[in-house]
């Protein structure tokens, strides 16, 4: 599992993934979909970019928000 964090917006997103995400996306792409995502929908949407880039391994996304 890899840890990736979004310092971008505040610094209070912490993204974890598996190498099915971050193995196939950029982390410029993953902050990207990030900051101008709906925090409710980002995961879905970093699951579809890495599916739509060729990913064939698990994927797995999870967001951690300090509100």
């Amino acid at each position: 599992m890899k840890v990736w964090r979004c310092f971008d917006i505040n610094d209070k997103i912490l993204l974890l993934s598996s190498d099915g995400l971050h193995d196939y996306v950029t982390d410029e792409r993953i902050r990207a979909i990030v900051k101008d995502g709906n925090l409710e929908e980002v995961c879905d949407k970093l699951i579809d970019e890495a599916l739509e880039s060729g990913s064939t391994d698990n994927i797995t996304v999870v967001i951690c928000c300090d509100p």
